[in-house]
Parts: C-alpha cells; sequence; structure tokens
C-alpha cells in the first residue's frame, strides 16, 4: 500500500502531461485516518467520472455497533451517511475546475426512501463510501495540483467530517434508526393483524406533482 505522500508526488510528476497520465495513480493509499482506493480512472476528462473508495475502521469512525447489530438498523445508519456525504459535497462544491467533469464530487442521492444502498456500506472490520470524481484538467492535460486539492484535501474533509461519529449529528442519526426500527414493528403487526397499509394522523400523501417528493 502507498501512501498519501506518494500520491501527492505521482500528481505533482504528471502535471501539464496528457490525460492517460492520470492512470499512474490508481491504486490503495493510507491515508492515516483512512485508506483511499483508487479502484478506476477515466481515460478522458469528458468520460464518465473515476471511482474511488474511502474504507475507514470501525476504531475511527467510532459509530456505536448497537447503531447496526441488526440488517435493518444497518441500511438506516447506511443512507444516513450517504445523505450526510452529500450535504457535505455541497458545502464543498467548487463547480467545474477544468475541461469535462474536472473537479467534481458526485455520489448516489437518495430520495426519501430508506433503502440499502451500494454507496455506503458497513462492513466486519469497516466502513466504505463509494463517490465519483472528476479528475482536473485543461484541455486533455493532467491539471495535478488541482487533483492534489481534490483528493487529499476536499475528498478528505468529506471523509473526516461526513464518515467520523463526533463529526455528524449524531441526535438526527439515532432518530433514523428510531424510525426504522418503528418501520419495522408496524410492518410486523400489519401481518398479525392482517392489515395491508398504515397511514399516520396527519400524514399528507398528495405530492406537488407527479414527480416530485414533496406534498
Amino acid at each position: 500500500m502507498q501512501t498519501k505522500q506518494n500520491l501527492i508526488n505521482k500528481l505533482n510528476q504528471i502535471d501539464g502531461k496528457g490525460y492517460k497520465a492520470y492512470k499512474d495513480i490508481q491504486n490503495l493509499y493510507d491515508f492515516g485516518k483512512y485508506r483511499l482506493a483508487i479502484d478506476y480512472v477515466q481515460g478522458d476528462p469528458f468520460a464518465s467520472p473515476s471511482r474511488i473508495r474511502i474504507i475507514m475502521p470501525h476504531n475511527i469512525s467510532k459509530i456505536p455497533s448497537e447503531l447496526y447489530d441488526k440488517k435493518y438498523k444497518k441500511i438506516a445508519v447506511e443512507d444516513y451517511i450517504t445523505r450526510v456525504f452529500n450535504q457535505n459535497i455541497r458545502k464543498l462544491e467548487r463547480g467545474k475546475s477544468g475541461s469535462g467533469k474536472s473537479g467534481l464530487i458526485m455520489m448516489d442521492i437518495c430520495g426519501q426512501e430508506i433503502l440499502q444502498r451500494t454507496s455506503v456500506v458497513i462492513k466486519d472490520r469497516d466502513i466504505e463510501a463509494r463517490l465519483e470524481v472528476g479528475l482536473p484538467a485543461a484541455g486533455r492535460r493532467v491539471l495535478g495540483r488541482k487533483a492534489i486539492d481534490l483528493l487529499c484535501e476536499r475528498v478528505d474533509k468529506l471523509a473526516v467530517n461526513s464518515m467520523i461519529y463526533s463529526n455528524i449529528n449524531i441526535e438526527s442519526l439515532i432518530k433514523q434508526v428510531e424510525l426504522v426500527e418503528d418501520q419495522m414493528y408496524i410492518r410486523n403487526e400489519l401481518e398479525k393483524r392482517e392489515l395491508i397499509a398504515f397511514v399516520a394522523n396527519g400524514s399528507v400523501l398528495p405530492r406537488e406533482s407527479g414527480i416530485s417528493q414533496r406534498p
């Protein structure tokens, strides 16, 4: 495994070279609090973005195991962390910083539903976040210094602010897990009572439009 400094050195070395030089950074890097896996590097600034993973051990993230000790609770936490990532991506948004998709950071966007997702996955030893990034370019030339800012500064802030328990809204996370527990209880009761639906008092069912999730 290589280090964060190795990645910085590589990006400095390929600065100004043809875009395909970015292929040299595809690897696994130790960033201290987590590992950064650069799994796929786009061949062109206008192509589908590059794919990366942030892999953080549980002893760093410190999300209490009792919040994800059942499958449905695990889904709730993965869904919540995905939403936190998207909030923090918007806070760090700087728009494109070059040609094509340069400088963009993306993750799957959630609707109102709490669903099992592949954007954030809790495993036995760690929690893994999967993102897409647009590696910066001027035309089809590598912008190495902007790539350092993207991968070693902005993505680093995202990881620390979105995956470490003390840095997220703990009360909101716990409420989401409790909501899913309530949903499971209601689903079980529906079956016991031979009912097909449950609508809480005060629910607003009509939507703003056929393509909107807003009431």
